[in-house]
């Protein structure tokens, strides 16, 4: 039968579960969209914003991270289950009872799956969820005869657990940085019994793919939608000094090789040059203070996402050793800001760099690798301005609106396969 209708389960927004529902909305089949919070202006901030601009430009641009973009009519929200788990981190009550942000954010995801579940549906042809939150949905739409949709963002968990197992061999003192090695078994148990219910499986790159093949599952069953580079708020702008400067956004912490940069930066020591770090500190405490040291390296705490374009626009390029990851977006913005890319086939980055041209993949845990390429940029100036034009042009291709076109197709495609 056509899928004609679709529920979307995802507890919190983020770039690519958007993507979907507004997909879901423009083709007339997205049926409802359970999240927890949503941000829906209230008459409060109205006020507010008449009363002190400056103080609801602020709340304003928090709370519109949860902004789903679609008619309020489509939302089922239960916004306890998120309101708790931020309770918890914020009163300080998380550290009191040890419970860290990832084993909250774990425990939060369990709590929507189980309440989206015990819900009364409306009668659908298929369920879009995401790893982590779709169990007990899913089961409830195989005893209903509704298709299940995947979306898997990251690498598989036993490729993630080989890989950062590894790091943990080399650096013992990180182990507590690195939350996959530390899996508990029912949430290992969890994301098996979800993977193997899935009629279809949305992937971001080959890598995730490949992580997910090798278990025996169907490479026809898997498919790799790339997401999309944020063009149209991430463009590139004139740098104001003369001060060669890689950068790196993100988690700093082991799981993005962070470590690596550092030491070959470090190893370089170019004049006229500064590598900045740009985002949380997940490192062990102190280690990353102690480390950048001396070192011609710029630590800047996590910022606004809105701001993150004037940081991409004083850098030369951008370089992401990562370990382990899905696909990450991080990649795209840079390009869109037109920087030349130094990563690694880990960050999903094989879907997207071309090698020469808009940047470089180069092996995990390489310090070598990191120099060569980061010293080949500051050497090649004019080189460098080619690969940022053809970054640029890369992320124009992948735009969202091409996401959201071969999500449709995928399931179009699927759809039409199953019908008699």
């Amino acid at each position: 039968m056509p899928i004609r209708k679709i529920n979307l389960i995802h507890p919190v927004k983020n770039a690519f579960a958007l993507q979907a529902a507004n997909a879901f909305k423009k083709a007339g089949i997205l049926n409802r969209l359970y999240t927890t919070y949503f941000y829906k202006e209230s008459v409060v901030l109205k006020l507010l914003k008449k009363i002190s601009p400056g103080i609801y430009t602020n709340i304003h641009n928090e709370l519109k991270r949860r902004d789903w973009q679609v008619d309020a009519s489509y939302i089922v929200s239960k916004p306890w289950i998120e309101y708790k788990r931020i309770f918890l981190l914020k009163s300080g009550l998380s550290k009191r009872l040890k419970l860290s942000s990832h084993t909250l954010n774990s425990r939060m995801y369990d709590d929507f799956d189980k309440t989206v579940s015990a819900m009364k549906w409306d009668t659908i042809d298929a369920v879009y969820a995401y790893e982590d939150c779709s169990l007990r949905s899913f089961r409830k739409a195989k005893k209903l005869g509704v298709v299940c949709l995947y979306d898997l963002p990251i690498v598989h968990h036993e490729t993630a657990k080989e890989i950062l197992g590894r790091e943990v061999e080399l650096f013992p003192e990180f182990k507590s940085c690195l939350a996959t090695v530390n899996e508990p078994d029912w949430k290992i148990k969890k994301k098996e019994e979800e993977l193997a219910m899935a009629d279809l499986i949305f992937v971001p790159s080959d890598f995730v793919k490949n992580s997910v093949t090798r278990l025996g599952i169907p490479s026809e069953k898997v498919k790799v939608n790339v997401f999309g580079a944020p063009i149209e708020k991430f463009t590139p702008l004139e740098k104001t000094d003369n001060i060669f400067r890689p950068i790196f956004v993100g988690g700093i912490g082991p799981r993005k090789g962070v470590h690596y940069l550092i030491q070959a930066w470090k190893e370089l020591n170019l004049p006229g040059a500064e590598l900045l770090l740009v985002g949380i500190d997940l490192f062990p405490q102190g280690w990353l203070k102690e480390q950048i040291k001396d070192a011609n390296i710029r630590f800047v705490a996590s910022v606004p996402h809105h701001q993150l374009p004037q940081y991409y626009a004083s850098a030369d390029c951008f370089v992401f050793p990562s370990l382990a990851e899905g696909l990450a977006l991080v990649q795209l913005e840079a390009m869109a800001c037109g920087l030349p890319v130094i990563t690694t086939p880990n960050a999903g980055a094989e879907n997207i760099i071309k090698e020469g041209e808009n940047g470089f993949l180069i092996p995990v845990r390489n310090i070598e690798a990191l120099k060569e390429k980061i010293l080949y940029l500051y050497e090649h100036p004019h080189e460098k301005q080619q690969m940022r034009l053809a970054a640029r042009k890369t992320a124009e291709y992948f735009t969202w609106e091409r996401y959201q076109n071969f999500l449709l197709q995928s399931i179009e495609q699927y759809d039409s396969s199953k019908r008699p």
